[in-house]
C-alpha cells in the first residue's frame, strides 16, 4: 500500500491546516492547485475562477443539487476531473463547481476517501495518505 507525508501547511498568521498539493486535468488542460483536506466536508468544492482555467464551460455543466442552505442549485455544477497526487495513480474526482470565488478550494468526502484513507496528526502538523486500491 502506497503512502505519503504531507506537511500541514500555513494559510493565516496563526493557523496551520492539512493542505494538499494535486494535479487537476479538464480538457487538455493541467493546473497545479493546493486543496484544504477537510474529512469532514461531504463533497469536494471548486470556486469558479478553478474551473475557468482549467477549461470548464458552465453552461454545459452538468446542474449541481447545491451544498445546502450554503448555495442554491442553480449556482453549482457537477465536474469530474481526473486528479494527480504524486506518487499515487491517477483517479477521477467528483467536484461541486460553485459560481463564486468566495469558498475555499476543498477536497471532502466524496468520492476522494473511496481513493484513500487519512490520517491526520495535527499534533506533528502533518497528515498521511494511504492508497486503498478501491474504485
Amino acid at each position: 500500500m502506497k503512502s505519503r507525508v504531507f506537511p500541514y501547511q500555513k494559510v493565516a498568521r496563526l493557523s496551520v491546516f492539512p493542505m494538499l498539493p494535486l494535479q487537476l486535468q479538464a480538457k487538455n488542460k493541467t493546473v497545479n492547485e493546493i486543496a484544504l483536506l477537510d474529512s469532514g466536508a461531504a463533497m469536494s468544492v471548486m470556486p469558479f475562477e478553478l474551473g475557468v482555467r482549467l477549461g470548464l464551460d458552465w453552461d454545459t455543466s452538468l446542474k449541481g443539487s447545491g451544498l445546502g442552505n450554503l448555495v442554491k442549485p442553480e449556482d453549482s455544477r457537477l465536474v469530474f476531473l481526473d486528479v494527480l497526487i504524486d506518487p499515487f495513480k491517477p483517479f477521477k474526482n467528483v467536484f461541486v463547481w460553485i459560481n463564486t470565488d468566495d469558498v475555499r478550494f476543498v477536497v471532502g468526502q466524496a468520492n476522494f476517501l473511496a481513493h484513500f484513507d487519512v490520517l491526520l496528526c495535527a499534533r506533528k502538523q502533518e497528515f498521511t495518505l494511504y492508497e486503498t486500491g478501491e474504485a
